[in-house]
């Protein structure tokens, strides 16, 4: 027969031991600065635009656009990108920081 209240279930939740300081801590210093790479606007495979960490460049222009293709936009700071009017998609990321 099934109960609500059994005398097999206690109820009592065992905690679980924290997570050793070498495997946690060693990555969570780095979570707030965001790495900056090469300069990068390509278009790869044919279907997407990629623009990554550009800074100041206040003329970039997608002119050959697809409906079926999709813009990336990562890393860039204080920047102008126009795309022409047949696509459909956009990404953006934002570093915490600089929202």
């Amino acid at each position: 027969m099934k109960t609500k209240n059994r005398a097999d279930r206690s109820g009592v939740v065992v905690p679980v031991s924290a997570p050793s300081k070498g495997g946690a801590a060693a990555g969570a210093g780095k979570a707030g600065v965001a790495a900056r790479g090469p300069p990068r606007f390509e278009l790869e495979a044919g279907r997407k635009w990629v623009v990554e960490n550009q800074t100041g460049n206040r003329g970039i222009v997608i002119e050959e656009t697809d409906p079926k293709q999709t813009v990336y936009i990562y890393n860039c700071t204080d920047c102008t990108i126009q795309a022409g009017p047949p696509t459909c998609c956009f990404v953006f990321r934002f570093d915490s920081a600089s929202v």
